[in-house]
């Protein structure tokens, strides 16, 4: 799709290079049925190849390419841009730096926490003249473990978690895509 004008440029289903026991329907979108009339009315690109050459016609070396997981379609055309914009990796890099400031935090919280803690017992002291009584927050939590310690976590389904395309359209732009189910993505509307 060309961003600025939205003209769909390409929609073609390719014809795989070798032959497929399934298409993955479930993540494609695209069942032997549609595959089948693509290649009866004469619509497929052959193979990677097809593919690669009619990309060229709209995208040169300046064209910037906008996407979600773009690497794994390049990947998979076994191309190299230059110019990629790619929303997985930008969410990935402020999911990244958000955890990076947590933790910077948490640790710089719980410096300050041991700095009071060790100052306590003096303070006290000075107070009221002997050792004190005061319980601190680490000895009253002690070595508690939380339900899920040792645990594994549950892994998510694919397209899911917070670095899916669904997620990311849902939280930045409250538009719900994807709905049907195990009938797979529809290519345009991603």
């Amino acid at each position: 799709i060309d961003y600025l004008t939205g003209e769909v440029l390409i929609n073609n289903l390719v014809k795989p290079d070798q032959p497929m026991l399934h298409l993955n329907t479930k993540w494609s979108g695209v069942t032997w049925d549609q595959m089948n009339e693509a290649v009866r009315k004469k619509t497929t690109l052959k193979g990677k190849s097809g593919a690669r050459r009619l990309l060229w016609k709209f995208v040169g070396p300046d064209t910037v390419l906008v996407g979600h997981s773009v690497h794994n379609d390049l990947k998979a055309l076994k191309l190299i841009h230059p110019r990629v914009v790619d929303s997985y990796v930008v969410e990935h890099k402020i999911i990244e730096e958000k955890k990076a400031i947590e933790a910077r935090e948490k640790k710089a919280s719980e410096a300050a926490a041991r700095r009071i803690e060790e100052f306590l017992p003096e303070i006290a002291g000075l107070a009221d003249g002997h050792e004190s009584s005061l319980t601190t927050n680490s000895q009253m939590v002690g070595n508690s473990t939380t339900a899920t310690d040792g645990v594994p976590k549950k892994k998510k389904a694919k397209g899911t978690g917070d670095l899916a395309l669904k997620t990311l359209l849902k939280k930045y732009l409250a538009t719900d895509i994807q709905t049907k189910g195990n009938k797979g993505h529809d290519s345009l509307e991603d």
